[in-house]
């Protein structure tokens, strides 16, 4: 799995592509942790380009919700399509998630909790 991330205002970005599966959670799991741990409190996880999600992927995703709501961290979800989709309807877990279609609406809407005011576009960061 491939994770790129981008920092919009005080928004992280992480783009996943691959498989989240048992192989990979671990590192989505570590990588959340890694940001928390340096102050970061706004994600939107991009799925448009993941292939293949398991039960260890489903498994890291509640993790990283639950971390998040203890921490009072604001997480969405975008791009949830295909098999992704299909893995979290059949677990009854689409409405576990905050979630828009597009990570662009989902960046507006937590960019619009911003009240520092600070940057403005997308900047590369790892």
């Amino acid at each position: 799995m491939n994770i790129t991330i981008k920092k919009y205002r005080e928004v992280y970005l992480l783009i996943l592509e691959g498989e989240l599966d048992l192989y990979h959670s671990h590192e989505m799991e570590k990588l959340f942790q890694k940001l928390c741990d340096r102050g970061a409190t706004r994600f939107v996880i991009d799925f448009s380009g993941i292939r293949y999600i398991d039960s260890s992927g489903v498994g890291t995703l509640i993790k990283l919700k639950n971390m998040g709501t203890r921490r009072g961290l604001s997480l969405m979800f975008s791009g949830i399509t295909g098999e992704a989709y299909n893995v979290l309807n059949l677990a009854n877990l689409l409405d576990f998630f905050p979630r828009e279609t597009d990570f662009r609406e989902a960046l507006k809407k937590l960019s619009a909790r911003d009240t520092s005011g600070s940057g403005k576009g997308e900047t590369g960061e790892n």
